[in-house]
């Protein structure tokens, strides 16, 4: 007999297979146009990802002392990198070679695994952290970009559509508002409804 623990997480895996097999389908036309993007792999990105850590713990002063493992995927172009920690506390940095701004993205994922390094500003990160640190931690890796990459439009720091930052812009006192009410929150369903959901204005990724 199962135990409900092995159920949820037969029911969890089950789950994560049919949104990956949904993402494979709806990108199944479009890889062809991406494979000599996907082939060249590393070589193809046009940067030395060491060198662009370099800057960014120059940019946080984290010093030397800052180990990365990046991780290049193919994804289903929703260009959608992503950094967490690994089995070893060193932070994995995942970037998708299809589709998307690589040098943004890396950028931006350094700025978050950067900071987990000994002599560097640690502030948690993941579901354990509260609302006020998600905001914060965002905000440095959009500062940490705009000042890396220079003379960009602003929706280039913050990877969402212009018709997202218009929205959120007209909204802008009301989104403030809402995370001043949640300033306490913490936990898993505090950031998926503020990073992925919709927040206290009804606008995704507030």
């Amino acid at each position: 007999m199962e135990t409900p623990l092995r159920v949820r997480r037969r029911a969890a895996k089950s789950v994560r297979h049919t949104l990956a097999r949904r993402l494979f389908d709806g990108a199944w036309d479009r890889y062809p146009a991406a494979f000599d993007r996907i082939r060249r792999g590393a070589g193809g990105l046009g940067f030395s990802p060491e060198s662009i850590l370099r800057q960014v713990s120059g940019v946080l002063r984290c010093g030397a002392n800052v180990h990365v493992k990046l991780t290049l995927f193919v994804g289903g172009f929703e260009a959608n990198a992503f950094a967490y920690p690994g089995p070893d506390r060193n932070q994995v940095i995942a970037i998708p070679l299809e589709a998307g701004d690589a040098l943004g993205a890396l950028v931006h994922e350094l700025a978050h695994a950067a900071r987990h390094s000994s002599g560097c500003a640690n502030i948690t990160s993941g579901y354990a952290q509260s609302l006020p640190e998600l905001v914060i931690s965002e905000g440095i890796a959009m500062r940490v970009a705009e000042r890396l990459m220079p003379g960009r439009a602003s929706i280039d720091y913050i990877a969402g559509s212009q018709a997202w930052l218009g929205s959120a812009n007209a909204r802008r006192a009301s989104i403030l508002n809402g995370v001043r009410q949640h300033a306490s929150d913490a936990g898993a369903a505090t950031a998926q409804r503020f990073t992925f959901g919709t927040g206290t204005t009804g606008l995704g990724r507030e």
